[in-house]
């Protein structure tokens, strides 16, 4: 063979030194446990982790002052489901939503998990709102709120939109934003059922 020429690695071998390793030999796309570097003895044992659950309610409505944000039973999620998508556990919470102006979407009563690490609003440079595919927990002065939001930095605008057409939207501007603050991305939620 010529020295000059790129080594073909041996597949077998790179399996066997992975399995004496006890490592998992994978080829694909990085997976979300690479990005956000979570540790094989950092998992629980039962492939679950504890969401810790705060007593908030956040409006899917007009509004809601927060009052209390005791923690109550935290809710339990599959761990290797957090880190497909991107979530740390220390860095999430789940909340109750209030009110029907993000339905058929959020619906009152439902349990919203909120994560906390992603705070940052991309900026918008269209009248547009249909590009708008994520939720987020927004809190204003002491209300919070559930809404899908667009960001106008040059403009300096910030448009809150409800799911539910009968609801208007609400636009902020200039220092009325200042007292806004992204609490987090709401990047799951639960129907319940009552009798």
């Amino acid at each position: 063979m010529d020295k000059s020429s790129p080594r073909v690695p041996n597949l077998e071998k790179a399996a066997e030194i992975a399995e004496a390793l006890g490592w998992e030999l994978y080829l694909g796309p990085k997976r979300e446990i690479a990005k956000l570097d979570i540790e094989t003895a950092d998992l629980p044992p039962d492939g679950f982790s504890m969401i810790r659950r705060a007593d908030v309610r956040a409006s899917a409505g007009s509004g809601l002052h927060v009052v209390d944000e005791a923690p109550m039973e935290p809710v339990a999620f599959r761990t290797d489901w957090l880190i497909r998508k991107g979530i740390r556990p220390s860095e999430a919470v789940i909340i109750e939503a209030r009110g029907d102006s993000m339905e058929p979407r959020i619906s009152d009563g439902d349990l919203v998990l909120v994560d906390t690490s992603k705070t940052t609003l991309q900026p918008v440079h269209s009248n547009s709102m249909s590009h708008m595919t994520k939720v987020w927990v927004i809190r204003k002065g002491e209300e919070l709120f559930i809404k899908r939001v667009a960001w106008h930095p040059t403009e300096q605008l910030l448009y809150l939109v409800s799911d539910n057409v009968t609801f208007g939207n609400s636009i902020y501007m200039g220092e009325q934003i200042e007292d806004i603050t992204v609490v987090g991305e709401a990047v799951w939620w639960a129907h319940t059922t009552r009798p």
